[in-house]
């Protein structure tokens, strides 16, 4: 696992999260940060009924959107992402079925 570290965390740039939306069922999003906090992020996202908040560990934050140095893309979605929690992510990867492009 890579460690984060808070350098790496910015407003302007997209993050790979799980968002918890039952006890037993949590779903990956991708979304800027809304506030950042020391060893947190807080992500505001649209949902059905309004606007969802999800605070999130520094150490859950699956991978970052970055187009120069991402190694990973995901089908589906936009972009390449270079993973910051590669057991986290690997896990949700055979769990949920992740489709990686290439």
């Amino acid at each position: 696992m890579t460690d984060n570290v808070e350098e790496e965390f910015s407003l302007d740039r997209y993050y790979m999260f799980l968002y918890t939306f039952t006890s037993t069922q949590q779903k990956l999003k991708v979304y800027k940060p809304f506030v950042l906090f020391p060893g947190f992020i807080l992500f505001k996202f649209p949902c059905e009924f309004g606007d969802k908040y999800e605070l999130v560990s520094n150490k859950k934050v699956l991978a970052v959107g970055d187009m120069a140095h991402g190694t990973i893309e995901v089908a589906g979605w936009n972009g390449k992402y270079r993973l910051l929690n590669k057991e986290l992510f690997y896990e949700h990867y055979y769990k949920d079925r992740i489709e990686l492009k290439g």
